[in-house]
C-alpha cells in the first residue's frame, strides 16, 4: 500500500499475518515468529543483533535494517522509464533517517 502522510510526503506500508501453521518455521525481516522477542532481529546472515529495547534506533537500522536491503540484481519490483533498481540500492545505502522519536503534544 502507498499512502500520502499528513506532511504529504509517500509513505510504503505494508500489513503482514501468518497464520499459527508457520509458527516456529519462519525467519526474516518480519521475525521468528516464535513467541520470544529476544531473536526477532537477526541480520541476513542469521546472527541475532540483540532485543529491540536495549538497542537503539540507529543499531537497529544498521546493524539489522539495512542488512536486509535486496541488491538490484533481486528487485522485484518495476522500474519508471529512467530509474532502475541500481539507483534504488544505491540512494537506499546512502540514506539515513532521523533518530530521533517525534514530540508527543
Amino acid at each position: 500500500v502507498v499512502q500520502t502522510n499528513a506532511t504529504n510526503a509517500t509513505v510504503f506500508s505494508i500489513d503482514l499475518s501468518i497464520s499459527n501453521v508457520y509458527l516456529n518455521r519462519t525467519f526474516g525481516l518480519l521475525g521468528s515468529f516464535d513467541g520470544d522477542p529476544s531473536n526477532d532481529l537477526r541480520d541476513r546472515n542469521g546472527s541475532v543483533i540483540g532485543r529491540a529495547d536495549a538497542l537503539t534506533l540507529e543499531q537497529i537500522h544498521h546493524q539489522f535494517g539495512q542488512t536486509w536491503m535486496i541488491d538490484a540484481e533481486h528487485s522485484l519490483f518495476f522500474y519508471e522509464r529512467d530509474s532502475s533498481p541500481s539507483f534504488y540500492q544505491t540512494e537506499s545505502a546512502a540514506y539515513t533517517p532521523i533518530f530521533s522519536l517525534p514530540e508527543l503534544s
